[in-house]
């Protein structure tokens, strides 16, 4: 059975290209060896299962944060730390300050923006690590013109402790993004 739920061929690609990066990116199941002999504890929060189904919720907690445009439904979907990062058609930002600016021009600049999701592919990176990547649409009304952006979307989440959560799992985080365009026909 594939981690990668796709059909299209460009989205297994690239989740086979965020795999390979996962295994330098700490945090993600890659860098680190068991002792010998040890086994991992399972738990229902690692099952594979539970992490794409958490990725999968933190990818509409996103779009649903951008339809209300809310800075408040945002801040905890991303991770609040230096190596945070997001790269939106070749602009880099780092730091959820920086990025909440970005949001807040956004959303302040918009009566209306619609974010469809589709496509989505899951990748699960061990017990504590994820990419989601999915073929986006998003449209985003002023009042006076309408503009809409189609590209991918990419999301590195990564499973923060927090033993005050609701089941003692952790919260899952973006800890990088990022969209680019399709290339133009030639």
């Amino acid at each position: 059975m594939s981690l990668i739920h796709s059909t299209r061929p460009c989205l297994r690609s690239i989740a086979a290209a965020v795999l390979g990066l996962s295994l330098l990116v700490p945090g993600c199941g890659g860098g680190t060896k068991a002792r010998a002999g040890a086994e991992a504890p399972q738990s229902a929060a690692a099952a594979p299962g539970s992490v794409e189904e958490a990725a999968r919720a933190v990818l509409e907690q996103y779009r649903q944060a951008h339809e209300v445009r809310s800075l408040d439904a945002l801040a905890p979907l991303y991770l609040d730390a230096p190596e945070l990062v997001r790269v939106w058609q070749g602009e880099r930002t780092g730091s959820w300050g920086a990025i909440r600016g970005q949001f807040a021009v956004l959303f302040s600049s918009a009566e209306d923006i619609k974010l469809r999701v589709d496509q989505a592919a899951v990748l699960v990176l061990g017990r504590d690590g994820a990419a989601v990547i999915a073929d986006v649409s998003r449209t985003v009304d002023s009042g006076a013109t309408s503009v809409r952006v189609d590209g991918v979307l990419t999301l590195v989440l990564r499973r923060q402790e927090d033993p005050d959560g609701p089941d003692g799992t952790g919260r899952w985080v973006i800890v990088s993004e990022h969209f680019s365009h399709p290339p133009s026909p030639r």
